[in-house]
């Protein structure tokens, strides 16, 4: 059976490892419920992980992109992770009270709650959004745009890339995409309980205007 799946996901790297990792996680499960003697696959070695991504869509194609984004939800919930940076299965459960958006820690891939400020533009596309048919979606957005070779998670990499040239600090991009592990880890983690409101407000606002001026 394994052999099958690593055979019909050979051209799938990333998903051939979470897949192949799943499968000897269930069968090492298997083997401490007796269900088998032994786990028959425990030294097969998981050849499927793909190094870490690097593409970030330059200024061009985030516009041809934003110009091209359908108007439905999907369209709106492309807008949505463009203009604020979290993850995309993160995006139907934000909600926004003012100019503060938040997230329970439910919903999080770290289970931390997570608030941060949003701008005009925001709020502009802001509403609650949900989706299926994503390739189909996806291809339909390339062939629009004339875009392709990117995921949904490089708009992630792209925002904060976008940040990082508009001078806001690192530890600010960190303190809106919810990140655990950075330059704020460790004892400083425990300690620093600071918010960073002020600071991801005005890099949010600072963001907006050049998403604009970009996508005009």
């Amino acid at each position: 059976m394994l052999r099958h799946i690593m055979k019909r996901y050979s051209h799938r790297p990333g998903e051939l490892f979470h897949i192949t990792a799943v499968f000897k996680t269930f069968l090492n499960w298997c083997v401490q419920q007796d269900y088998l003697e032994f786990n028959p696959v425990a030294g097969l070695r998981n050849t499927g992980r793909v190094k870490s991504r690097e593409r970030v869509l330059d200024d061009q194609e985030l516009a041809s992109s934003w110009h091209a984004l359908p108007d439905d939800d999907f369209g709106t919930y492309i807008r949505i992770m463009i203009l604020t940076g979290q993850r995309k299965g993160e995006i139907p459960f934000i909600e926004v009270v003012d100019d503060i958006a938040h997230i329970d820690g439910t919903h999080t891939k770290n289970s931390r709650s997570h608030s941060f400020p949003v701008g005009a533009l925001t709020l502009l596309y802001f509403q609650p959004v949900s989706w299926q048919g994503w390739s189909k979606s996806k291809a339909r957005l390339d062939r629009a745009s004339g875009v392709t070779d990117w995921t949904y998670h490089d708009l992630r990499r792209t925002f904060a890339t976008n940040h990082a040239r508009l001078g806001t600090p690192i530890h600010v991009i960190e303190k809106m995409l919810n990140h655990v592990s950075g330059t704020i880890s460790g004892v400083a983690a425990i300690y620093n309980r600071y918010g960073y409101m002020e600071e991801m407000r005005k890099a949010c606002d600072k963001y907006e205007k050049w998403l604009a001026s970009t996508c005009a």
